[in-house]
């Protein structure tokens, strides 16, 4: 499953979401609290390109020297999308396939007001960023007016990574009142190289508070599924209480590990997943 959450739906409209979990073992208790305003899921359909190019157009064009098509190398699953720019003429504009998120917009999971991130995986190879956040391998997340003609967007782009996977976030883009029309678009942007795209997931921040008390305790890590977002180091000696707060999208896992003084590791985990594949 990728970058999914769990929402709820209030007869009244949205509700908070307000979850708290607690585990003791030994002396140690750990709280995790989430409080967000639902619907926190991926918007993104077939973001991990699981159901091939279901979702997705190829922005075509007349011009030769590239190539979109659904690859067998992925970060996680069975695909992801493949993007090459073989030559100068391939590279005079960004190479790849989009998605409207319009329906996102009408089904009320997007919202004016409220703030949205991207982010996906991207390997990429010969690739170049160096004309800016417009170049390179990745993404962009872009709003429009009715007309297409005013717009406003983000970008998580990467150059060459070397033959490794890397995860790309944007800078955080707000659903202004003019903005009729959104896409989600994966291309390689005016540029030679090939690139790999997968699990590209567009969500609101979903904010977790972290409380831990008891012990003594020497270290804390939280997790967003696989990614370390936070590790406290070696904490001083004696500590019996600590708290954090941090955010977190597109993950649909936490989990709280803390490490005791006499090596003993005690884990929490929060799930906000839908258990649906998307």
């Amino acid at each position: 499953m990728k970058c999914l959450y769990s929402f709820i739906r209030s007869a009244v409209g949205f509700a908070v979401i307000l979850l708290s979990f607690n585990t003791w073992a030994g002396e140690i208790r750990i709280e995790i609290k989430s409080g967000s305003s639902p619907p926190l899921k991926n918007l993104v359909r077939n973001g991990g390109f699981e159901k091939g190019l279901e979702g997705w157009t190829i922005a075509r064009s007349e011009d030769k020297g590239w190539e979109v098509k659904l690859s067998d190398e992925s970060f996680s699953g069975a695909h992801s999308l493949y993007v090459k720019v073989a030559d100068e003429d391939g590279r005079r504009r960004p190479r790849g396939a989009f998605q409207s998120l319009n329906k996102a917009m009408l089904d009320g999971l997007m919202a004016e007001g409220r703030t949205y991130y991207l982010s996906c995986r991207v390997k990429a190879i010969k690739a170049s960023n160096t004309g800016g956040k417009y170049c390179g391998a990745g993404a962009v997340l872009a709003f429009f007016d009715a007309d297409w003609k005013q717009s406003a967007g983000v970008h998580a782009r990467e150059g060459d990574t070397a033959g490794e996977w890397k995860k790309l976030v944007s800078s955080p883009i707000k659903y202004e009142d003019w903005a009729k029309n959104t896409q989600v678009i994966a291309n390689l942007a005016y540029s030679i190289g090939e690139m790999w795209i997968d699990d590209i997931c567009v969500s609101e921040v979903a904010s977790l508070d972290v409380h831990v008390n008891g012990g003594p305790f020497r270290q804390v890590l939280i997790k967003g599924n696989d990614d370390i977002l936070f590790d406290s180091g070696r904490l001083p000696g004696e500590t019996t209480s600590f708290s954090k707060s941090i955010e977190g999208f597109c993950y649909d896992l936490f989990t709280v590990s803390v490490v005791g003084d006499d090596g003993t590791v005690v884990r929490k985990t929060l799930d906000l997943s839908i258990k649906e594949k998307q």
